[in-house]
């Protein structure tokens, strides 16, 4: 589909040159510098793994919340520590989002992955015990006491590659 222009919110005139493929997977910027593609679920848990930090999502006393957080993926979750009384452990058994990302700021590549999960702190003494074991390192000062994970109920992600052809 191509579009030539159109008008965004406020009723500006907005011309859009970028060409999407069929199957909505690529899109290309006007210069054919970049193109932005979907990344099939089993890259982007492969993903998630490479990364260290990213930003959880969440509601705090009914207002909409980020936190940066320090993350390991093991097993089809993300596993992050939290401080007792913290927003996060409150967040306990609430659907979240968490987001990771590697950027080239240079090159203007990289890419970005969603997860959405429902938040658990766990319990289980054996599971503690192995989650213990994961090279997770706070970021921050804290005694982070509690080990939480998100699994992976939904993952959606995108990547900023070099065009791959010129555009038509």
């Amino acid at each position: 589909m191509k579009m030539t222009s159109s008008k965004d919110a406020y009723g500006a005139e907005v011309n859009d040159a970028r060409q999407w493929e069929i199957n909505g997977a690529r899109q290309r910027e006007p210069s054919g510098g970049r193109e932005l593609e979907i990344i099939e679920l089993s890259e982007c848990l492969r993903l998630l793994a490479t990364e260290p930090a990213g930003r959880l999502g969440f509601i705090n006393h009914l207002q909409p919340a980020i936190d940066g957080v320090q993350f390991v993926f093991s097993d089809g979750a993300v596993v992050i520590r939290a401080d007792d009384g913290s927003p996060l452990t409150a967040a306990h058994n609430a659907m979240v989002s968490f987001e990771a990302d590697h950027i080239d700021p240079d090159r203007r590549l990289g890419w970005s992955v969603t997860v959405i999960g429902r938040l658990h702190v766990v319990t289980d003494p054996v599971e503690c015990e192995r989650l213990s074991q994961l090279p997770l390192r706070p970021g921050t000062p804290g005694t982070r006491d509690h080990l939480m994970c998100i699994p992976v109920e939904l993952a959606t992600g995108r990547r900023l590659v070099p065009a791959s052809r010129p555009p038509r």
